[in-house]
């Protein structure tokens, strides 16, 4: 097996996990290298959806494990989620009732916010 070159490596490192290749060179670098060390990543169909106004990508491209164990990256571990159960809501207190919108108090006073003109409440002192 050939050695790879520092741009491979870098270009094998960023397809990790699956990307959607977008630049042109590097289309043309990984398409080659797909060639001549197949085993080392997979071309697949773009894995994002795009608009018709967005720029679409050349291709997508995933790294196979043998590709990860080539470069160095750690090997993909599968996660096993399990559903959480759901809390029940806290219970308010007997005395305490949330207050329907009509009832809620309106600032006035001190706490209400005064409309102030184009000096921002500065007034003009003679000298």
């Amino acid at each position: 097996m050939k050695r790879l070159t520092t741009r491979q490596v870098a270009l094998l490192k960023s397809i990790d996990g699956g990307a959607d290749v977008f630049d042109h060179g590097a289309a043309i670098d990984l398409r080659e290298l797909a060639r001549t060390h197949p085993d080392l990543l997979r071309i697949v169909d773009a894995q994002g959806s795009y608009g018709p106004r967005d720029r679409h990508p050349c291709f997508g491209a995933l790294l196979t494990s043998a590709g990860r164990q080539a470069v160095g990256c750690a090997p993909r571990r599968r996660m096993i989620t399990t559903k959480k159960k759901r809390q029940p809501p806290a219970k308010r207190s007997r005395g305490a009732k949330k207050k329907p919108r009509t009832q809620m108090k309106k600032k006035t006073g001190s706490g209400a916010r005064k409309k102030t003109g184009r000096s921002g409440g500065r007034k003009a002192v003679p000298v």
